[in-house]
């Protein structure tokens, strides 16, 4: 997206709060990759997502230092709950000092896992799933997804345009876009759901289990 047309569309957005301003301001600081994070328009994109489909159960797979975990459970209804996963313990602490100080460690369970091991040991069924983890992995996130995704479920998944490398027809080693554009590919293909992209940030994909 145009930066200009982003720096305008978080003007007019409204704002992130101080904990979450912190968070991100944190995460710049001691972190290696912190475009890793969830944006601000971002953020509350997923906040009201939520709040409009008030799921009872989300699984979110890749929480960082826990931005979006914690905009996703702002959006949370009473008694719902999320599960959040996160391969790399060396970043956890921050996740959990944020999820302490936002004051909603009773919606989240943070869980230091590799999402796909632990998504194929786990029976528990989803109302909601968002997808943020290994780009490489996400065809095979998608596919064991559907499996804990209740009917009329839905799949979240960012970063589905990988700054518009998707369109690019060259032959590279870029690993990740390989994943993301098997995935997108898998998913349009797919007549057990209904689907949108959406322009947002670095592109999201809202799946809807039919």
């Amino acid at each position: 997206m145009n930066t200009d047309i982003y720096n305008y569309i978080e003007s007019v957005s409204s704002k992130e709060d101080k904990l979450l301003y912190n968070l991100r301001r944190e995460t710049n600081l001691v972190t290696v990759h912190p475009r890793m994070l969830c944006g601000i328009v971002q953020g509350k994109f997923l906040e009201f997502i939520v709040s409009m489909l008030k799921p009872k159960n989300v699984l979110e797979i890749g929480s960082f230092t826990a931005y979006s975990t914690i905009c996703i459970a702002r959006g949370l209804s009473e008694n719902a709950k999320l599960i959040s996963l996160e391969k790399n313990d060396e970043i956890n602490w921050i996740a959990q000092k944020y999820v302490g100080l936002s004051g909603l460690e009773d919606k989240i369970e943070l869980i230091t896992a590799d999402a796909l091991l632990w998504m194929n040991k786990t029976t528990t069924m989803f109302d909601m799933i968002y997808i943020d983890g290994d780009k490489r992995e996400y065809p095979n996130y998608y596919k064991r997804a559907l499996k804990l995704l209740n009917k009329n479920g839905f799949i979240i998944a960012d970063n589905v345009l990988w700054d518009n490398k998707v369109l690019a027809d060259i032959t590279n080693n870029d690993k990740m876009l390989d994943g993301i554009k098997e995935f997108n590919k898998m998913v349009s293909n797919d007549n057990t759901v209904e689907k949108v992209l959406l322009p947002v940030r670095d592109g999201i994909f809202l799946i809807k289990k039919i």
